[in-house]
């Protein structure tokens, strides 16, 4: 018979509740690069940076807006588009496991725990934004100013 440890049985009962959360966190390091070099980076108007940086970003917040600006060229505004992560997946598969069913007094509570599960760990995730991933590296190109 096999022996589940005890940091395996740790993780599967960390993910038992929003995985993402867990597993990747609420924020991103993006990668900035720009042609040419040393762009400043603003976010919000908020400075956050020169060209090559990396930046944490929170994953909840929609619609980034990176306005990377260089003398003697023109700005240019970066939209991040953002994805929902593959961790959703494992909310969706460790939600409506049916080993759930355990302790029940019924099987017939099993859909309603299963709902009740998966809607507390993608409620989590989406809330918190860790459903979400943003790209790992944004690039500008800035065109000269005429």
């Amino acid at each position: 018979m096999n022996r589940i440890s005890g940091s395996a049985l740790a993780a599967l009962l960390s993910c038992s509740t929003a995985c993402a959360t867990f597993a990747h966190g609420t924020r991103q390091d993006v990668g900035l690069s720009s042609e040419p070099l040393g762009a400043r980076v603003s976010m919000d108007g908020k400075f956050i940076g020169m060209t090559p940086t990396r930046v944490s970003l929170r994953r909840r917040d929609a619609g980034i807006v990176l306005l990377f600006e260089k003398e003697g060229f023109q700005p240019e505004a970066v939209r991040l588009k953002r994805s929902v992560s593959g961790w959703i997946a494992v909310d969706v598969v460790v939600s409506v496991n049916p080993l759930m069913i355990q302790g029940l007094d019924s099987s017939s509570q099993y859909p309603r725990t299963a709902a009740v599960a998966l809607a507390q760990t993608l409620g989590i995730d989406f809330l918190t934004g860790a459903a979400y991933k943003l790209p790992p590296l944004v690039r500008a190109v800035l065109r000269p100013s005429r």
